[in-house]
């Protein structure tokens, strides 16, 4: 029996949309940490790297990153401020995670 294409482009879609809506979810619950953390960081401001070590989401290693490429969208979600600033740690080894957001009541001190 061969494979019908276009049942299983639907399954892809299907999943694709879980994963979406999924993320949408956690995106949503995790603005009010972000929104703190920004707060309390003040003119410092913070970093996805910030906000995944406070959700406490582990990284096994480098090929599971990917699976939060979505944090940075928690940031821009919550109504941060993304700077031009960057800060460079031994553990950060994207962009993503290196950029520097600060919450919109400190973004005139910088």
């Amino acid at each position: 029996m061969t494979p019908n294409p276009q049942l299983s482009f639907v399954a892809l879609e299907r999943a694709r949309h879980q994963t979406e809506s999924r993320n949408q979810q956690r995106i949503r619950e995790l603005v009010p940490l972000a929104i703190e953390l920004a707060r309390k960081a003040g003119r410092e401001g913070i970093t996805v790297a910030n906000l995944r070590q406070a959700a406490q989401l582990e990284v096994q290693d480098r090929e599971h990153q990917r699976a939060y490429s979505w944090l940075g969208a928690v940031l821009k979600r919550a109504g941060l401020i993304h700077t031009s600033e960057r800060r460079m740690t031994a553990e950060a080894r994207t962009r993503n995670r290196n950029d520097v957001w600060v919450h919109p009541d400190f973004r005139m001190a910088r």
